[in-house]
């Protein structure tokens, strides 16, 4: 998940960092040329992209290449795990011919690089992806490219025979929005990040979510193998597809969740309706959604709203408006719980 999970689309919180400290910057700085050292490019330069969930930086070469190097924030993803998110790209790239981000190995034939002795951190690879973010105001083609991506991804997943261990998080109840959540680090209390007056609505919404979840996982083909963080932000066009990028929270989950991702940003925006078809449409030029899932998005609209507020709470030190902005967008959380119930 970057940081930068809503788009200006819609009124959310604004989660990106600037100006980081220059001291941890320049430890990053330093684990970055770490790890390049260990894949053999040729005078690799490199500039800061994001500063967030990982840190990430734009990488050219001497002869012309670009790439995209990841140094993961060590308490998120276990080495194993990052592994899981290379082996999928993999599969996807050689199996559908999607364009999704291509791994690259270091000089000594490894998935991953660990960078920095006495703290070492796991470091990843990918070639750029040419492209142009649409995340402002995405139009009806770049709605409906997103769906026949959702789609395929879907359709892919479910029939993919995957490795006994492909060890990647489980995006259910308890990975969530349970107490004992991916995003926090000791029990959490949901309702009470909430004004005593919406606690009863968050309280109704979280139990009508889990009781759906439990719902679903009696049907056939409900969850699977997800991105899990599929909005716009995490999306370059090009030749007319939309190209996926940043599986670093793919996992586990509800392909309900997937669709929500996607669409929750524009919930509260006048072009909901449209939007919403738009995804569809091309969604079901892939594949249908099947119908009894469909039912189920308000549900998963509020699942991701929670889960966002989760993550919001748990990222303050990343995040230096979130005194600010977190308030309003816990109201608006509040209000969807609430036309949920009703």
């Amino acid at each position: 998940m970057h940081l930068c999970p809503f788009g200006p689309v819609s009124s959310g919180v604004s989660a990106s960092p600037k100006n980081p400290p220059r001291s941890v910057l320049s430890r990053y700085r330093a684990l970055a040329r770490d790890a390049l050292d260990r894949y053999g490019l040729r005078q690799p330069q490199f500039s800061l992209v994001k500063f967030g969930e990982n840190i990430t930086w734009r990488v050219r070469t001497a002869d012309s290449n670009q790439f995209l190097l990841r140094v993961h924030r060590p308490v998120y993803h276990s080495a194993a795990e990052t592994g899981s998110e290379l082996a999928w790209l993999r599969e996807l790239r050689r199996s559908t011919g999607m364009a999704v981000p291509e791994p690259v190995e270091t000089a000594t034939g490894e998935p991953i690089a660990l960078a920095g002795a006495e703290d070492p951190h796991v470091c990843t690879l990918l070639r750029w992806m040419p492209g142009r973010h649409h995340w402002r105001a995405p139009l009806p083609g770049h709605l409906r490219a997103l769906g026949r991506t959702m789609a395929q991804l879907h359709a892919h997943t479910l029939s993919w025979r995957r490795p006994r261990e492909l060890p990647r998080p489980t995006w259910d109840w308890n990975g969530l929005l349970s107490p004992h959540n991916v995003w926090s680090r000791s029990e959490f209390d949901l309702p009470g990040l909430f004004a005593e007056e919406d606690r009863p609505a968050v309280r109704e919404a979280l139990g009508r979510i889990r009781a759906t979840m439990r719902e679903l996982d009696t049907l056939k083909d409900s969850h699977a193998l997800i991105h899990a963080d599929l909005h716009f932000g995490n999306v370059v066009f090009a030749s007319g597809q939309a190209c996926p990028i940043d599986f670093d929270d793919c996992g586990y989950g509800y392909l309900t969740y997937d669709l929500a991702t996607t669409l929750i940003p524009f919930r509260e925006t006048p072009d909901w309706e449209r939007v919403r078809s738009a995804v569809l449409e091309g969604y079901t030029e892939v594949r249908e959604f099947p119908a009894k899932q469909l039912e189920r998005l308000p549900e998963f609209l509020a699942a991701r709203r929670l889960t966002m507020a989760i993550w919001l709470s748990s990222r303050g030190p990343l995040i230096p408006r979130l005194p600010r902005d977190l308030g309003p967008y816990l109201a608006r959380t509040a209000e969807l719980c609430r036309r949920l119930a009703d």
